[in-house]
């Protein structure tokens, strides 16, 4: 119990409330940093944000930069954030759109994604070829061309969560969230060049993250129900796409990949602990990154991979604290906001 009551006392700091007088503060966005997309609690608007980090100063600016730059808040439960081509694009699932900036967070467009009246919900993004690519929770993956800001869309499964592209088709991953415990257990593979599914591959229940190791080849982690069932960590072949198999005792809440490594944290509700690992998919050896990350509140929430120099970004949703761990240990902490879940690098 004491413990539940320390998460709410500490949640409580980041309520963010970005007012007028805000405006006034100079905001610099560093040419080499960290971009943290601070999700918010769900349902207050007031309370996601953008943080950024400066790695030549060392130091993390407040979490009103996107309200300084545009005099407007994020919006409700912002999801993915990515930086591609000049430009800076943000999935915000409580509004449905696409918030476009330029690489100093200034606003260049929304782009409201909408079924009729209904919101499509978009979570994650990914980028290929000029095109950004949108898993929708309504059950499309919808193309937005980074050029005309058009925007189409392909039926693909239930809750679209996550996506990787691999020899020019899409992976998604279908959660069928939405229809607990009725999950869904596919993952869609959507041609790049037609923009028609092809394929839908069983991998179990509950598919959420996603990514490609060097061989192209997909990984895919099913999140479990959240109670009894773990999560659990796959691997598709692209050659044929197929489901090929399961690498045993690993179980990743989340990860991303560099190279055959996956980045990986876990959690457990039961001994309120937890941790961030690596694991290799091709010698199998699995390695602690956070011995000293532990405490009465910690729980892990985002991670992130350097695909140049391997620095990893790790992220506790109950302090709102980032990390950046190097093969030496933690480098840095910063304070970010309230659920910081997605860390980017942002270079000028």
């Amino acid at each position: 119990m004491k413990k539940i009551l320390n998460i709410a006392l500490v949640s409580a700091i980041f309520f963010v409330s970005c007012g007028k007088d805000d405006k006034s503060k100079e905001i610099i966005v560093p040419d080499f940093g960290l971009l943290v997309l601070n999700e918010g609690f769900w349902g207050h608007v007031n309370t996601s944000s953008i943080t950024l980090y400066d790695f030549e100063t060392k130091t993390a600016s407040e979490g009103c930069a996107f309200f300084s730059k545009n005099q407007r808040r994020l919006g409700d439960t912002p999801n993915d954030i990515l930086v591609y081509g000049g430009k800076i694009y943000i999935s915000v699932g409580g509004e449905s759109v696409i918030e476009v900036a330029d690489l100093d967070l200034k606003s260049i467009r929304q782009i409201p994604l909408k079924n009729g009246e209904n919101n499509r919900e978009p979570h994650g993004l990914a980028a290929h070829n000029g095109k950004i690519y949108i898993a929708c929770f309504d059950g499309y993956l919808a193309r937005l061309d980074t050029s005309t800001y058009a925007v189409d869309f392909v039926k693909v499964g239930r809750n679209p969560g996550s996506i990787a592209i691999s020899k020019n088709h899409a992976y998604v991953t279908n959660s069928g969230g939405l229809d607990f415990p009725n999950y869904d257990n596919t993952v869609s593979v959507v041609d790049l060049a037609t923009f028609t599914e092809v394929k839908k591959i069983e991998v179990g229940p509950n598919p959420f993250a996603i990514g490609v190791d060097e061989t192209g080849h997909i990984v895919v982690n099913l999140a479990g129900d959240h109670a009894t069932v773990l999560p659990s960590l796959h691997r598709i072949n692209t050659t044929n796409n197929t489901y090929e198999k399961k690498f045993e005792n690993i179980a990743p809440a989340d990860f991303a990949m560099k190279g055959n490594v996956v980045y990986f944290h876990v959690f457990s509700w039961i001994t309120f602990s937890g941790e961030y690992a690596q694991f290799n998919t091709v010698t199998g050896v699995r390695t602690s990154l956070s011995a000293d990350l532990s405490g009465d509140i910690f729980v892990p929430y985002g991670i992130n991979v350097n695909q140049e120099n391997g620095d990893i970004y790790a992220s506790c949703s109950v302090s709102g604290e980032v990390f950046i761990i190097d093969k030496d240990g933690i480098q840095a902490k910063f304070t970010a906001g309230a659920m910081p879940k997605r860390i980017v690098v942002l270079k000028k």
